[in-house]
């Protein structure tokens, strides 16, 4: 599970707005619950500025490598409801999404509208990514065993990205159009040291498939 400790450190990498005292978590709009495993550790060490004066403010892990938008609890509601329901044309309404699930938290959003959710019924909440457009929950892929997992892999590719940057070693390619061979074997061995084949192979698919 995340413990203090490691979300302290993310928040401050990351320039989040991290409070030591844990919070206990407002409601959510409309009183709306969710089920959110390990992410309620994570958001009750964010201060008010997640539910203050920009409550729908949102905060982008500023990376060389991948971009992920981590949402703020007061967002959380609103992506789930566009996930869990979707417009069928014969019906002419919103209806429940197929196979999807109450206890799955979506709590980051990517550069083509991907998301990341954690499933918070399994321990650990592991978590998982499921592209826009694919049509069924099914085609979902683990990223990381755990919420935690996900937290330290960010971190190691962070601290990588400023070793290869201190080397001299190139983000972009001008000549391929793209990240550099060398780069991208790099990161696919550090995927292979911090997280298990599969959440690596799935890693790797959601952030530079």
């Amino acid at each position: 599970m995340p413990n203090a400790d490691l979300i302290r450190t993310f928040a401050q990498t990351f320039g989040l707005p991290y409070t030591p005292e844990p919070q206990n978590l407002p409601a959510l709009a409309n009183h709306r619950h969710l089920h959110l495993g390990k992410l309620a550790d994570f958001y009750r060490h964010m201060d008010g500025t997640w539910q203050g004066e920009n409550p729908r403010a949102d905060y982008w892990l500023e990376m060389q490598t991948l971009f992920l938008q981590w949402l703020p609890y007061a967002g959380l509601p609103e992506i789930w409801n566009d996930w869990a329901f979707g417009w069928n044309n014969k019906a002419k309404q919103y209806l429940p999404t197929d196979g999807w699930r109450e206890e799955w938290a979506v709590f980051g959003n990517m550069f083509d509208d991907s998301i990341l959710f954690a499933d918070t019924a399994a321990p650990g909440s592991p978590v998982y990514w499921l592209m826009t457009g694919y049509g069924t929950v099914e085609n979902r892929r683990l990223v990381a065993p755990s919420v935690a997992a996900l937290m330290h892999t960010l971190l190691a590719i962070h601290r990588f990205e400023q070793e290869w940057q201190a080397a001299g070693g190139l983000f972009y390619d001008e000549a391929e159009g793209g990240k550099p061979e060398d780069l991208l074997t790099a990161l696919h061995d550090l995927l292979l040291h911090e997280l298990p084949p599969e959440c690596a192979v799935g890693f790797e698919a959601a952030f530079w498939g």
